[in-house]
């Protein structure tokens, strides 16, 4: 929190006077002097807060915070000399105040690279303006979640329109659909079958006939006595 007060001469004095408006000389104790006059002030005086900004000691207004004094006209953002007494920001023993702050310290937005303030979304190891978290095809912003592809975000359309086509039924082939990768081509599971009776190839040893088509077992041999 951020205090307000004021010290005066006569509050705080730096060294005991006498009566008659003198100085005490050095040696003066217990509230009197070697002469045996009286003192106005202890021989102990109070100590004047030194302010954080300029360590100079502080006579008259001053502004406490965080257990440190500033004088009040040195109270001030170390950037746009703003006021304040509403709060700061402190990096390496210099005050800021919060727009300063956010906008040289924030978080970036990854889209627009301008400084986040307020509410944020943190997707894919990045921060984003709610309003700048968009699709990386269509620039439509993702609200209702988002597929990612080459650690880009995709609204669920984009996305489909980038997965691939399966050599077997032309489909594109969706997030959640078992594929497989074969003869530098995607199918569907189902749809990687021998070229000539069909049979489903998926998780099983297959052959090429070297005109793009996979053959199981059986089709291959024939294949190869036919060659012979």
């Amino acid at each position: 929190a951020v205090t307000q007060g004021s010290t005066t001469e006569a509050s705080c004095p730096t060294a005991p006077r006498t009566a008659n408006g003198g100085t005490a000389p050095v040696g003066a104790v217990n509230g009197g002097t070697p002469n045996g006059g009286k003192s106005l002030f202890t021989s102990n005086p109070i100590l004047l807060p030194i302010c954080k900004s300029c360590h100079q000691e502080i006579r008259g207004p001053y502004v406490g915070a965080q257990g440190r004094a500033w004088h009040a006209e040195h109270f001030l953002c170390s950037l746009c000399n703003g006021d304040l007494s509403e709060g700061f920001k402190e990096v390496e023993d210099k005050l800021y105040c919060g727009p300063c702050y956010f906008e040289n310290f924030g978080e970036k937005c990854a889209n627009c690279g301008k400084t986040c303030a307020g509410s944020v979304i943190q997707a894919l190891g990045k921060t984003y303006h709610p309003e700048h978290f968009t699709c990386f095809d269509c620039g439509i912003v993702l609200k209702e979640g988002f597929n990612v592809d080459n650690g880009e975000p995709y609204c669920a359309g984009c996305h489909k329109n980038n997965m691939p086509l399966c050599a077997g039924c032309n489909q594109r082939i969706e997030g959640l659909s078992q594929w497989i990768s074969a003869l530098d081509k995607e199918w569907h599971n189902g749809c990687f079958t021998c070229g000539v009776c069909r049979a489903p190839l998926a998780g099983s040893s297959f052959y090429h006939d070297g005109q793009g088509k996979a053959l199981c077992q059986v089709h291959a041999r024939a294949a190869s006595r036919m060659v012979a």
